[in-house]
């Protein structure tokens, strides 16, 4: 029985260290990751306009609710100058970028070292299927 309450003190006293520890940690992250962050956005960026999230033609330059209740997003300044230049290029965060790891390579024709097996699927370009209908049974070659 002695045995027995002792081992159940050692583990209620490892889990209270753990979770004492376990919260400075988050505690300490969060003060670090909201002081930067925060002071950054506020200098740098400027709002131009707010767009609608679900219509990219819909703007406002008050933020405002869509007909759908969606908060309209705002575009910066650096954002509006890049949208002009090339439409449907995808845009992630410098800090995003470091944590999924994205590698970059110049596209080039080359031929493969190695055989690369993966899945995928084909689907056809549907401005470019055609459909054909004959006057006479057969067949188009």
């Amino acid at each position: 029985m002695k045995r027995f309450l002792i081992g159940f003190l050692i583990l209620i006293l490892g889990l209270a260290v753990g979770g004492v520890g376990t919260w400075l940690y988050v505690k300490e992250q969060g003060a670090r990751g909201k002081g930067q962050g925060a002071i950054e956005t506020k200098q740098e960026r400027k709002i131009l306009f707010y767009r609608a999230p679900m219509n990219p033609q819909q703007t406002s330059p008050t933020p405002m609710k869509d007909e759908m209740g969606m908060d309209y997003v705002p575009v910066y300044d650096e954002e509006a100058a890049t949208e002009k230049e090339v439409i449907g290029t995808v845009k992630i965060t410098p800090e995003k970028i470091q944590k999924i790891g994205v590698k970059t390579e110049e596209a080039k024709i080359r031929t493969l070292k190695r055989t690369i097996r993966t899945v995928g699927r084909i689907e056809p370009v549907e401005n470019k299927v055609y459909n054909i209908n004959t006057k006479v049974a057969g067949w188009v070659e």
